[in-house]
């Protein structure tokens, strides 16, 4: 048994995981009595991935993602607790990572990330607002959701009325949340879309729904603008098309889509305007 046959799939579409993470995981692989355990790398100790009857794909990618965490990020194990009480009203839950920065005071005060694990191609709109509730209720102002092939960085912005909107990347274990939010994106820095089916559902249904306008039509003038934006830059060009400390992202945003209705004038009329609140902009701005 590996971890491709666990996962019922092939691990290098795991998008966000090196090859010798999957390889870690293969060689820990313990067989007992018919099932299959992993030592967890916080916890220390086995947690079964495998049975017959059910197998713990979330596990997989959980223990995947503290490699990932450790490796890449720089944060220690001791930091980290795993399957932590979340108290929401009536209701408990457990969130799956929480790192804090100390390793010896583990409450809400010194929390630094939530991450909440999900199996691959696991619900995105389900999924963040899972992790949402999470942030808030603790509270904090970072998380990741992620199922293997992307991270999906949420942040509560203080300066944006406490809405979520999403956070550039997952800042390493001796960043600040300042220091990411004033390190902005060249056009060399774009990544390739995992899935943007999935992102613009997530839109429509989250964001858009309540906002009065007609959500496609609403994503489909930002694309364009996105799209204005990238094709006018160079590559080591810093882009217009996200979200700055102390921007008017209502203009900015307006100027691009009026650049863009000029070049594709086929297919916007002049009249054509932008029909967001300022929070809803910043909010799919910073997702696409």
């Amino acid at each position: 048994m590996t971890i491709d046959e666990i996962l019922k799939s092939n691990s290098q579409d795991l998008k966000l995981f090196k090859t010798d993470y999957i390889n870690t995981l293969n060689q820990n692989l313990v067989k007992k009595e018919g099932k299959y355990y992993l030592k967890c790398l916080v916890r220390e100790k086995e947690v079964q991935v495998y049975s017959p009857s059910k197998s713990n794909p979330e596990e997989i990618i959980r223990q995947l993602y503290l490699l990932k965490l450790h490796k890449e990020y720089k944060y220690s194990y001791s930091n980290m607790l795993l399957e932590v009480d979340v108290v929401m009203g009536s209701s408990n839950k457990k969130a799956d990572i929480i790192i804090y920065d100390s390793s010896t005071k583990k409450d809400k005060e010194n929390i630094i990330l939530i991450i909440e694990i999900k199996k691959p191609k696991e619900d995105l709109t389900k999924g963040l607002g899972q992790l949402e509730s999470y942030i808030s209720a603790l509270p904090t102002r970072l998380g990741v959701w992620t199922d293997g092939n992307e991270e999906n960085v949420r942040y509560r912005n203080p300066d944006n009325k406490d809405k979520f909107e999403r956070f550039k990347r997952v800042p390493k274990s001796n960043e600040s949340i300042a220091s990411v939010l004033q390190t902005y994106l060249k056009k060399s820095d774009l990544l390739n879309i995992v899935d943007l089916h999935r992102t613009v559902y997530m839109l429509e249904q989250r964001i858009l729904a309540n906002d009065g306008v007609n959500a496609f039509d609403e994503l489909f003038k930002l694309i364009f603008a996105k799209l204005y934006d990238e094709q006018s830059k160079k590559r080591d060009d810093e882009l217009d098309f996200q979200i700055k400390i102390n921007q008017d992202i209502e203009l900015t945003i307006e100027n691009l889509f009026n650049k863009a209705k000029t070049k594709w004038n086929d297919v916007f009329k002049a009249k054509d305007e932008i029909e967001l609140s300022r929070e809803t902009l910043i909010a799919v701005v910073s997702e696409l």
